[in-house]
């Protein structure tokens, strides 16, 4: 299963931005704080400002040109060919205007979004920070409204790279300077907002975390009227929150929030209810004294009633809309795989297949649900070599050094993980056992072949932590030493197996204890000398055996005769046969 992920991202207030590749260390299509972060808070690229006198010379017009190709490639998803315009603007921009302007800086922002888009985070973070120099050289300030946008690119990209403590100085600088050029309730601090509450999520200050997502909350609800769209899809990103966190509580009253005003303003049965209502779903239970007073069964029953109320308004919309109806199956099939009920899983999973396999014209579709695992239940595993307590940030700071686990894994039919090995990790051993233990509690949508769900092997997982190297105990350092050395013999054994030895000649492996064989040169087969002999009749090529009793043939028939046998005697009358010592 591969780990990079492209995903296409709307901002909360309805901009697009453009396509990014965000590494997923959850890997199963579920993004964790750093992904998240990159997906709401990147930079945009920037029009570089061409005046019409530049743009009437030859390097002029070649720019504009370049920069018209940029965009078309950036939005159809070209980015290695957006790479190769973006680095040619960089150059002919500084030919034209000088390294130190303004359009200069445009154009190392946009190689620099480029840049990440191709996964390429540290030259991404490097031009980031250039880009930002040049516009404070020009404006020899720091308030310049213009650096915000590489500013976000350079948090963003920090957080690919797990640096979530560069980035949230970053962050907060972003949010400052909106602040000074755009008042504190401009919007366009949102994306920030939300991205500085995920960092500190990541790094275990949920109390902080929660108080930055309830004043964007409040600033959204400021700007918007109850009834509008915008308003309602504040509502929605609350509700994800509260869900992300394992608030389950807050979050389905956040949820149920969202469905009360959307059937107010769309009615009962809009389709746009789907959406909400699945993921009321998939809410987890968390540890809060409210959500344990709920109980599983009451829980359970209402995340049952929010999937199948989904599933009906989506049958509505079938004739108009079937491919939102399968879908929607899909999802109610990883509702009950989620919830360890195999058989009503597979019963979905059918008849959303079936939906999609009559007409060809959807078989893309159907493709897209069905022809790889996907992720339907992620249990979160633990991101320090040891459990740090809620709202710890110094607990937290102590865990500076990187590690990671990956597995492979097979998906079998049922939707369950099973043959997991450790492919690879460091520290070796460390998390090893603790990762393992977290895949096993997942559950997938299986791959589906002709209608039936089969076994899918080779899948990888990686899960990345952090850990304090001055922290790990006299055991778990001991642990290490061993796994690394049963690594390493294994490595050894299988590049090297005991007992062959390999023949120069051929390449083929050569064991000195079996026993000769030797090769008939004449026909190419091969004769051990130690079994009995076996004599070859030159007439028809066949083996002669002469230990075997001999066998007559009978010349007028071409039959065996074997003196051993009673003679039968032919009745020339009937044709039959006549034993002799029967009576006549």
């Amino acid at each position: 299963m591969n780990l990079h992920s492209l995903f296409s991202i709307k901002r909360r207030t309805g901009r697009s931005h453009f396509r990014i590749f965000l590494l997923t260390i959850a890997a199963l299509g579920v993004l964790n704080a750093q992904a998240r972060t990159a997906a709401n808070a990147n930079a945009i690229p920037e029009i570089i400002d061409i005046s019409d006198s530049v743009a009437a010379t030859p390097a002029g017009g070649q720019l504009v040109t370049l920069q018209q190709q940029y965009r078309e490639q950036m939005s159809s998803g070209q980015l290695e060919q957006a790479l190769e315009s973006a680095k040619q603007i960089v150059s002919g921009s500084a030919v034209v205007w000088g390294e130190n302007s303004e359009q200069v800086a445009s154009a190392l922002t946009n190689l620099a979004i480029t840049q990440a888009d191709n996964a390429e985070y540290g030259a991404a973070q490097q031009n980031f920070i250039a880009a930002i120099n040049v516009r404070e050289e020009l404006t020899g300030g720091i308030v310049d409204p213009t650096l915000v946008n590489p500013l976000k690119g350079l948090a963003t990209t920090a957080m690919a790279l797990n640096d979530v403590e560069q980035a949230i100085p970053v962050f907060e600088r972003a949010i400052h300077l909106s602040h000074v050029n755009l008042g504190p309730n401009n919007l366009e601090q949102v994306d920030v907002m939300d991205a500085l509450s995920r960092a500190y999520y990541f790094l275990g200050e949920l109390r902080r975390a929660n108080k930055i997502q309830e004043n964007l909350f409040r600033l959204q609800r400021r700007n918007f009227e109850r009834d509008s769209d915008q308003y309602i899809d504040a509502l929605l990103g609350q509700a994800r929150w509260y869900g992300e966190t394992r608030d389950f509580t807050r979050a389905m009253l956040a949820y149920k929030a969202v469905v009360n005003r959307m059937n107010r303003a769309y009615g009962e049965l809009d389709r746009r209810l789907v959406e909400p209502r699945v993921e009321m779903a998939f809410v987890a239970p968390g540890t809060s004294i409210q959500d344990q007073d709920l109980g599983q069964a009451a829980i359970l029953a209402d995340k049952d009633r929010a999937i199948s109320r989904a599933v009906r308004i989506a049958r509505q919309t079938k004739d108009a809309d079937p491919v939102l109806y399968a879908q929607t199956l899909a999802k109610k099939g990883d509702f009950h795989a989620a919830n360890f009920d195999a058989r009503s899983a597979r019963l979905a999973y059918l008849q959303s297949w079936r939906e999609l396999d009559g007409d060809p014209k959807l078989h893309s579709i159907r493709n897209e649900l069905f022809d790889a695992p996907k992720p339907a239940r992620v249990i979160p595993i633990r991101n320090t070599h040891k459990r740090v307590p809620p709202n710890s940030p110094g607990e937290m700071a102590l865990y500076k050094d990187r590690g990671f686990v990956e597995l492979q894994f097979t998906v079998n039919a049922l939707g369950r993980p099973i043959t997991i090995e450790v492919i690879d990790s460091q520290p070796a051993g460390l998390m090893d056992k603790t990762v393992v233990r977290g895949l096993r509690n997942f559950r997938f949508r299986p791959r589906f072949v002709n209608g039936r769900p089969v076994a899918t092997p080779n899948q990888t997982f990686r899960h990345d932590f952090r850990y304090s190297d001055e922290r790990l105990s006299p055991g778990e350092r001991r642990n290490i030493e061993k796994t690394e050395a049963a690594r390493t013999r294994a490595a050894a054994k299988a590049e090297n197996p005991p007992g062959i030895v390999v023949d120069d000649a051929d390449g083929l492996p050569v064991d000195s204890d079996a026993a000769e064989i030797v090769i008939d040169d004449a026909g190419g087969l091969p004769v051990d000398g130690e079994e009995s002999e076996i004599a070859i009749d030159n007439a028809g090529d066949l083996p002669i055996d002469n230990e075997e009793p001999e066998i007559a043939i009978d010349d007028a028939g071409g039959l065996p005769v074997d003196n051993e046998e009673p003679e039968i005697l032919i009745d020339d009358a009937d044709g039959l046969p006549v034993e002799s010592d029967d009576e006549r």
